[in-house]
C-alpha cells in the first residue's frame, strides 16, 4: 500500500502526519506540491495521480486537509474489499446544516492501473460547466465545482466502470471533526469547509496534540525525524 497526497503548495502539518503514519506502517508516501499552470486548483490531484508510474499496485489519496488520527490502525485493519474493485471512495456524512455528497474524493483507495490511469484522464477533460448542467442535486448532494463532481460524472455515466467501484460508509476514512468524542474514535478526520486552519488549531487543543500535525506524542521521536529530514531538503 502507498499514501499519495499534494496541493498547489504546503499549506499545512498535514505532510508530517502523513509521513509519520506512512513510516509507522511501513507505506511509501509521496506528496506533490510540482508547481503547474492549471485550469483549475483541483486538477492538481487528478495530475498527481495521472503522472504517478503505473504500477498496478493500490494507492491511498489523502487531501492535505485530512489528517490520520488513529495510529493503532493500519490500511488492512478497515476490513475493506479489494478484491476486483478498482477504487474505493467514502460516502459523505450530512453535515450539521443538512449538506451532504454522492461521494468524498478527498480519501479515497485506487488501483494504479491502465483503466484508473484512463478514467481520470476522462475526469481531467470534462467540462465542470457540462457537469454542473447535468447535476441533480436530489441524486448527487451540493455541488462542489471541482474535481469530486466530475469523478461523479464519469462514474454515473459509465456503468461497467461503477460495477468495478466500491462506495462504502463515511464513518470508515471520511469523518468530520464534530463525529470525535474520543481521538481513536476514527480512523481519520478531514476538515472540509471553510476556516481549516482555525479548525485544525481547536482540534489539537481539543485532543491535546503537541502541534498542528496531529501526530500523538507517543510518535514525537519518529515526527522530529521526519520534520529534519524534510528541512535537508528544503
Amino acid at each position: 500500500m502507498n499514501i499519495l497526497s499534494g496541493c498547489t503548495r504546503i499549506r499545512f502539518n498535514s505532510i508530517l502526519n502523513h509521513a509519520s503514519f506512512a513510516k509507522i506502517f511501513n507505506y511509501r508516501y509521496e506528496f506533490d506540491a510540482k508547481k503547474r499552470n492549471l485550469l483549475s486548483v483541483y486538477d492538481h490531484k487528478i495530475l498527481s495521480i495521472l503522472e504517478l508510474p503505473i504500477d498496478n499496485e493500490w494507492w491511498f489519496w489523502i487531501d492535505d486537509d485530512a489528517f490520520f488520527t488513529d495510529f493503532n490502525k493500519s490500511f488492512d485493519s478497515l476490513d475493506l474489499e479489494f478484491g476486483s474493485n478498482i477504487m474505493i471512495f467514502p460516502k459523505s456524512p450530512i453535515n450539521p446544516s443538512g449538506g451532504w455528497t454522492f461521494l468524498t474524493s478527498g480519501s479515497f483507495f485506487f488501483k494504479n492501473n491502465l483503466e484508473v490511469k484512463s478514467f481520470f484522464q476522462k475526469v481531467l477533460a470534462r467540462n465542470i460547466g457540462e457537469v454542473k448542467n447535468w447535476w441533480d442535486f436530489n441524486k448527487y448532494g451540493i455541488f462542489t465545482n471541482g474535481d469530486q463532481d466530475r469523478i461523479v460524472f464519469e462514474l454515473v455515466k459509465d456503468e461497467d466502470l461503477m460495477s468495478k467501484i466500491l462506495l462504502v460508509d463515511y464513518e470508515i476514512f471520511n469523518t468530520r471533526p464534530y463525529h470525535f468524542k474520543e481521538i481513536n474514535d476514527h480512523f481519520l478526520v478531514h476538515f472540509a469547509g471553510n476556516d481549516k486552519v482555525k479548525a485544525i488549531q481547536k482540534f489539537k487543543l481539543d485532543f491535546g496534540f503537541n502541534d498542528t500535525s496531529l501526530v500523538p506524542k507517543r510518535y514525537d521521536e519518529i515526527a522530529n525525524k521526519i520534520k529534519e529530514s524534510f528541512k535537508k531538503k528544503i
